[in-house]
């Protein structure tokens, strides 16, 4: 085979990896290292609360503008397909969409123009065949509808078609109230709700800073309802330590429970799954991209569980 003809083959099966396991051209961000894949047709997902703009931050020095680098970085450094955010803010998505190309937003919940929990997956992944969103309330499609004692909470999903596989999959992505469990176990209820809708066999997983840890109320209804914990099933039941830490790291971690989760249905399967501790040392000070550490998980279609 001459060199000529050779060219157009190594170019397509670039491509071809490229589109099966991330991009691979992709360079990994200052001293984070670039997550790798498991898997040839498996995708990568990443549950992130960035912290909202908070002005009382910069005081400490955790402010948006002081850390927005980290966690765009951080962020990057997944190499994930499909991103859920919490706390979001319109500047906030806005950033990181520059820096990642290739990359779209559905959110279909807005509030003060601000898009709510939205979700950032790849255009080379996946095609958006549907999309939505509810409020967890008693009337999921009343706007800031809210159950008694909580406040305005909002779940979005979008249906994707996998270019590599062809499968459907369906992403919830949300953030139950932070001070009251009985408002969650409603809350949840709506979110559980809502996914009995989806067509039978569809692949399925609800990211969320879920407010609690897996031996709750509320998160164990999920497992009576056939959900799992992605993290849980690759690394075990027993309890890993919090991803709430308050921008103190391990310090932070004290006396605290995973809260942020990336539950999966039975035609999901994960082969790895990650709390990632990435952070930056600044000027003597260890900084951090939120006061959350995020969560990962790599997914592979399977059958019932």
């Amino acid at each position: 085979m001459t060199n000529q003809k050779k060219c157009p083959l190594i170019i397509a099966i670039a491509l071809t990896f490229s589109i099966l396991s991330g991009s691979i051209w992709a360079q990994a961000s200052g001293e984070f290292a670039l997550r790798k894949r498991r898997t040839t047709d498996g995708f990568r997902v990443v549950t992130a609360n960035v912290r909202q703009m908070m002005k009382d931050d910069y005081k400490t020095g955790n402010g948006w503008d002081q850390r927005k680098d980290i966690c765009r970085d951080a962020i990057m450094a997944q190499n994930a397909d499909i991103y859920c955010i919490q706390e979001n803010r319109a500047a906030i998505t806005d950033y990181l969409m520059k820096a990642m190309p290739g990359f779209t937003l559905s959110n279909t919940i807005y509030r003060s123009k601000q898009p709510i929990n939205p979700i950032m997956y790849s255009t080379k992944r996946f095609k958006k065949m549907n999309e939505g969103g509810f409020w967890l309330s008693p009337t999921p499609d009343v706007e800031n509808s809210i159950f008694e004692g909580g406040t305005r909470r909002v779940a979005n999903w979008v249906l994707l078609k996998d270019k590599v596989t062809g499968k459907q999959l369906c992403v919830i992505n949300a953030h139950l109230q932070h001070d009251s469990d009985s408002v969650r176990m409603l809350q949840m209820d709506v979110m559980l709700d809502f996914a009995k809708t989806l067509p039978p066999g569809t692949a399925a997983f609800m990211t969320a800073d879920f407010n609690c840890g897996m031996n709750s109320g509320p998160m164990k209804k999920t497992t009576a309802a056939g959900w799992a914990d992605s993290y849980a099933v690759v690394h075990g039941p027993a309890e890993p330590g919090a991803t709430f830490h308050g921008f103190r790291g391990t310090e932070g971690e004290k006396k605290r429970v995973k809260i942020d989760h990336i539950l999966i249905n039975k035609f999901l399967k994960p082969v790895a799954a990650e709390i990632s501790k990435d952070s930056r040392l600044v000027d003597g000070v260890r900084r951090y991209p939120s006061d959350h550490y995020f969560v990962s998980a790599e997914l592979v279609y399977a059958g019932k569980r």
